[in-house]
């Protein structure tokens, strides 16, 4: 083994499954931390670390809060999430949704969750669990103590000797109407029919803007030509008629 290796920091890497290498409560104390620390913007680890875990070796930490939500940035600008900020600020009694949303931000723990949900489970049957997902078998345990301290702390699970009791899946955000979303609901309304009046102004504009049409009796008589008008009596004598008619084929007004 290389001398690397054997001076490996508690909490390295050591393969396997990634998940948050701090509990959540000690993930929002940190938390209150670097909300204060980053409230007039983001700072760098160098400032960070120090100030928000007391160490100058804040990477397990750091990533700890960055699974749980609530670091957001990089190591040249570090800051606290929304979340972290509202769950902050938020009074006591309204914190258990907010815990509940931040406990499951780390996949491994959602997976957990989503498999035992409303289920009473020994701990062996949580480490099986945790081994099956992926998580180093050195990890295992480590893993299920946070794990276990953790959904407590969210309200997610209670525990008892050697057994956990999950909840139901909780509801962690409530819904919300778009912004948009009431202009297309007017949209999909029917639309009344407009007033007789309105409807009237509305085929008269039509007449105007539609073209005129051009009649037979609307052309004018070429110029050159003689306009002749002519009067006939339905009781005319039929050769009287037909002679009227062929005067006016003869001056082109039929």
């Amino acid at each position: 083994m290389s001398e690397q290796k054997r001076k490996m920091p508690k909490g390295g890497r050591k393969g396997g499954k990634t998940f948050p290498r701090v509990n959540l409560r000690q993930a929002v104390e940190y938390a209150k931390k670097l909300v204060s620390k980053t409230h007039a913007g983001a700072q760098p680890k160098e400032i960070v670390y120090p100030g928000v875990f007391g160490t100058s070796g804040g990477d397990v930490r750091a990533s700890a809060l960055r699974q749980f939500g609530l670091l957001k940035g990089r190591p040249t600008a570090f800051e606290a999430t929304d979340l972290a900020k509202t769950l902050v600020a938020a009074p006591e009694d309204e914190q258990k949704p907010l815990l509940a949303q931040s406990c499951l931000r780390p996949a491994l723990f959602k997976k957990v969750f989503d498999t035992f949900q409303s289920d009473e489970k020994p701990r062996a049957k949580i480490r099986q669990q945790v081994l099956n997902f992926k998580v180093h078998p050195e990890s295992a345990d480590e893993c299920v103590d946070l794990l276990i301290d953790s959904f407590v702390f969210a309200g997610l699970a209670s525990a008892f000797d050697d057994t956990v009791a999950f909840v139901a899946a909780p509801t962690l955000q409530t819904p919300t109407v778009a912004p948009d979303e009431h202009i297309e609901k007017e949209k999909a309304k029917p639309q009344a029919a407009p007033p007789e009046s309105d409807a009237n102004a509305m085929e008269a504009k039509n007449n105007r803007d539609m073209p005129a049409r051009r009649t037979r009796a609307d052309t004018p008589p070429r110029r050159g030509t003689t306009q002749v008008n002519i009067t006939i009596d339905p009781s005319m004598d039929p050769e009287k008629l037909e002679r009227l008619l062929k005067v006016l084929r003869e001056y082109g007004q039929i």
